[in-house]
């Protein structure tokens, strides 16, 4: 486990490393304590302070060795398969060792794909939807950069800001819904048969609408014949 403590954020970084062993950063934190006067009170860290972990990645022996604890502890003691899948476990595994890589289905699947095509030396880039557990997917995998649906998006954006409208569109959808009901559509259209001014007023902008849309198409036609 590597501590550096910044002055400032443009300030040098101190530099100073401790070996991390059974969790235990006694030392770190005394020389938090002596160095800058740092404490787990975290006062001084209100006056420009700033203080970084960083977390070396488990060798590819020692992940191994995790993920067969993780393996032996899902099998003896009876846990269900779902647990490992579960978002609040995931988190709880981070903050225990944010440098243990979480076993997922999705790349494990996606890593045999690739090796079953012989492309995977291929690949440098996935794009996927921005779903979590895609993205994460894909920034497991060493060397391939995940990249975003700009569709999906640009679906997102568009959803989002269709919320502040959301109860409008919710009463047009009951007011189409009410009058798609066989004996609601009957009725409307009794009362339109009482009123037969604006139906022909309906119909004949209808016969517009339709007649503007014909026009349109064909001047489209006639420029892609004259290109």
């Amino acid at each position: 486990m590597q501590y550096q403590v910044k002055e400032t954020p443009s300030s040098a970084i101190c530099g100073k490393e401790y070996i991390q062993k059974n969790a235990f950063t006694g030392n770190a934190i005394s020389h938090l304590r002596l160095k800058y006067d740092i404490t787990q009170t975290e006062e001084k860290l209100s006056k420009g302070i700033v203080l970084t972990m960083k977390r070396k990645n488990h060798s590819k022996q020692r992940q191994i060795e995790l993920r067969q604890f993780l393996v032996d502890w899902v099998v003896l003691d009876s846990q269900p398969l779902s647990t490992v899948q579960s978002k609040t476990f995931w988190h709880f595994i981070h903050k225990l060792d944010s440098a243990f890589i979480m076993p997922s289905q999705e790349t494990d699947t996606l890593k045999n794909i690739l090796h079953e095509w012989d492309i995977r030396d291929k690949i440098f880039t996935i794009t996927t939807d921005n779903a979590s557990n895609m993205k994460k997917c894909v920034q497991d995998m060493e060397g391939v950069n995940w990249l975003g649906c700009t569709v999906h998006t640009l679906q997102l954006v568009v959803g989002k800001g269709m919320k502040p409208a959301e109860v409008l569109i919710a009463r047009a959808k009951q007011l189409i819904n009410f009058f798609m009901r066989p004996k609601q559509s009957e009725r409307f259209k009794d009362v339109q048969s009482r009123f037969p001014e604006l139906a022909d007023e309906l119909e004949l902008q209808i016969t517009l609408q339709n007649t503007e849309e014909d026009n349109e198409e064909n001047e489209q036609e006639k420029i892609v014949i004259l290109i």
